[in-house]
């Protein structure tokens, strides 16, 4: 019983998604060590899984942040959208080691109209790392 209920514990704690969805691609790492395989979850698609997402939690007033189809530009620019992190916060984004993550699109957004997601910071107005939608 013990050792199932560790198992149990581990599972959850590691972020543990079983089925992470429709891959839309890698994050490609620009600073502080961004990586991760973005999917759309198959729950619901404006739900989005990092799986295996790193990131050192370095920068200053980092944040999930997203671009429009039609509505935002080809590169990841500041007219972007704040997304809240796993918990909901908006908030700097904190350390990241080998986690798997969901996180909500904001404002009823649907996948579909995603032109990219990055890990971008406020302040200095600067892309992480990012990955186009296809």
């Amino acid at each position: 019983m013990f050792v199932l209920l560790v198992l149990l514990g581990f599972g959850l704690c590691a972020g543990n998604i079983q089925k992470p969805g429709k891959l839309i691609g890698k994050l490609e790492t620009i600073y502080h060590g961004v990586t991760g395989d973005v999917y759309v979850s198959e729950e619901s698609d404006s739900k989005l899984n990092i799986i295996n997402f790193n990131y050192d939690g370095e920068g200053p007033a980092t944040v999930f942040w997203i671009g429009l189809k039609g509505k935002h530009g080809p590169l990841i620019d500041s007219s972007g959208i704040l997304v809240p992190d796993e918990n909901g916060q908006t908030g700097p984004l904190k350390e990241y080691k080998q986690a798997n993550i969901t996180i909500n699109l904001p404002n009823n957004i649907k996948s579909s109209q995603v032109k990219w997601l990055a890990v971008w910071c406020q302040i200095f107005k600067l892309d992480f790392g990012h990955v186009f939608f296809p």
